[in-house]
């Protein structure tokens, strides 16, 4: 039986914790198992900025949302800790609170954290 799996993202960017999430997204996805939300937290909200010259780790993310349909959810109080509006994330974000990710882990059979909360 396929497990469910929500992911939180607490990694920047440009911390290798961020593709290594990434990386297990795909992997949940190709084995068959079931990603429920990517939900992103504290400095993880900057990987669905919509245009980041600094790295291409948001066009990965923002490519991985649009092929397997999953929903990017931000916090919104890392939103605006982070100084940023909902206008300035990519089109598959979603901005949320953290009741939001209460009930991700509450439908999921396995919750993973990537980077430090």
């Amino acid at each position: 039986m396929p497990l469910k799996f929500a992911v939180l993202v607490c990694a920047s960017p440009d911390s290798p914790f961020s593709n290594t999430a990434l990386q297990f997204c795909r992997s949940v996805i190709e084995s068959g198992n079931t990603l429920c939300e990517v939900f992103f937290f504290n400095r993880g909200v900057l990987n669905c900025l919509q245009d980041e010259p600094k790295s291409n780790t948001t066009a990965r993310w923002l490519q991985f949302f649009m092929e397997h349909q999953v929903e990017a959810q931000c916090c919104v109080a890392a939103v605006e800790h982070q100084s940023l509006t909902a206008a300035q994330l990519n089109r598959k974000s979603q901005v949320v609170g953290l009741g939001q990710l209460v009930e991700n882990c509450l439908h999921a059979d396995r919750v993973v954290t990537f980077g430090s909360r």
